[in-house]
């Protein structure tokens, strides 16, 4: 690319100055140094290293050309035949001596094989398993939205919840307060009776007090002689009544109180779909034991009828046949590794979690433990529920 014009420009000359301004095109190739030359560098590109043959061909013959590497027995001569039995590159003279008997393949004819291949190659990744990657990634993108989206969904629910509690908290305390005030009014109405009952009583004083003051004024005999005293009732105070407002006594709030009765949030399901293979036809994905599925060993069954097999963790693998007895068997070599003599007609065998046997006759499911010891482990009713045995 020529910095000053900005443009597409042709290749230039590698041994020219460093100024790539000055560079000219290039015109040759040297496919032993793979150098781009042009014509007045030719002699001083082949100069600087004098050890090597320089292959000096034509720049636009150098891009189709297939480069032969130099033969490390003979460096003078280039590698032309392919050795198929030692699988290495030869030259002519190695085929007389050490390879004479061996097949041989021009390395011409065998890298055109190979570029054919990598086209392929690079054709299958380009219309096929890119795009087919494309879409996965566009469909796990679209996973990665539902998902925020639900988790967004959850978040509000949670939210919503955290506020429909809030209303039903904020009822109860209303609830309180109303009682509160109720027992408030009740108890204010005793203490204002009593306020109005020894404001009566003070009235009552006050007009007595004016009377008297009124009758010592006056001196009247008749009246004098005529009072009576009414200090006796109005000395006399009610009985009264002091209310003491009640206490509230909050209940103690456990610290996972709230979390048990708020709700629960369920576990994340994770669904694993198994590794594939792009096919390179259709963009379909194929099952990766449609591919390689492969027979591991092959042995004789022990029985004239082998009816029900049970693999187990340990890469064993329990059998019945026309007989009472059960076999497990080695996987890889056929050998008896344990037996089960039943005195019943076992319809299916398989192997649990803890690589333990369950066989059942239609009627109870019995558990060999491993320990060997065979017992019933449940009922199955015909109704298709299972009754655990007590």
């Amino acid at each position: 690319m020529d910095p000053i014009k900005g443009a597409q420009d042709v290749i230039r000359c590698d041994v020219c100055s460093d100024n790539e301004r000055e560079k000219s095109p290039a015109e040759v190739h040297c496919n032993t140094c793979h150098t781009n030359v042009c014509s007045p560098c030719v002699a001083r590109h082949m100069a600087l290293d004098k050890s090597k043959k320089h292959d000096i061909v034509l720049f636009h013959v150098a891009s189709t050309e297939i480069i032969l590497p130099s033969c490390s027995s003979h460096p003078q001569l280039k590698c032309d035949l392919f050795c198929k039995k030692c699988s290495i590159p030869i030259c002519l003279k190695c085929l007389s001596s050490n390879h004479n008997s061996h097949t041989v393949e021009e390395v011409t004819e065998l890298c055109q094989k190979i570029y054919k291949d990598i086209q392929d190659e690079t054709k299958e990744i380009q219309q096929h398993i890119i795009p087919a990657f494309e879409k996965i990634l566009a469909e796990e993108d679209e996973k990665l939205k539902i998902l925020n989206e639900a988790y967004d969904k959850l978040d509000s629910s949670v939210e919503e919840h955290g506020k429909d509690l809030h209303k039903k908290v904020d009822a109860v305390m209303s609830k309180y307060k109303t009682k509160v005030q109720q027992k408030k009014q009740a108890d204010a109405k005793i203490l204002q009776q009593q306020i109005e009952e020894i404001n009566e009583i003070m009235s009552e004083a006050k007009q007595a007090a004016v009377k008297n003051e009124a009758l010592l004024k006056s001196k009247n005999a008749s009246s004098l002689i005529a009072h009576k005293s009414e200090n006796g009732n109005l000395s006399k105070v009610p009985n009264l009544r002091n209310v003491i407002p009640p206490d509230f006594t909050p209940k103690p709030i456990p610290a996972d109180l709230l979390d048990s009765v708020f709700g629960e949030i369920t576990d994340s399901k994770i669904l694993y779909k198994k590794g594939s293979f792009v096919q390179p036809n259709n963009n379909q994905v194929a099952a990766v034991g449609a591919s390689t599925d492969r027979v591991l060993s092959t042995f004789p069954a022990p029985y004239k009828q082998l009816y029900r097999l049970a693999c187990t963790r340990s890469g064993q693998l329990w059998t019945s046949g026309n007989e009472s007895t059960l076999r497990c068997l080695n996987m890889q070599t056929g050998s008896i590794v344990a037996t089960a003599v039943l005195d019943l007609n076992p319809i299916a065998l398989c192997v649990n979690t803890a690589n333990e046997l369950l066989i059942c006759d239609g009627i109870t499911v019995y558990k060999r433990e491993l320990t060997g010891v065979i017992a019933p482990c449940f009922s199955v009713m015909t109704t298709d529920r299972v009754k655990f045995c007590e």
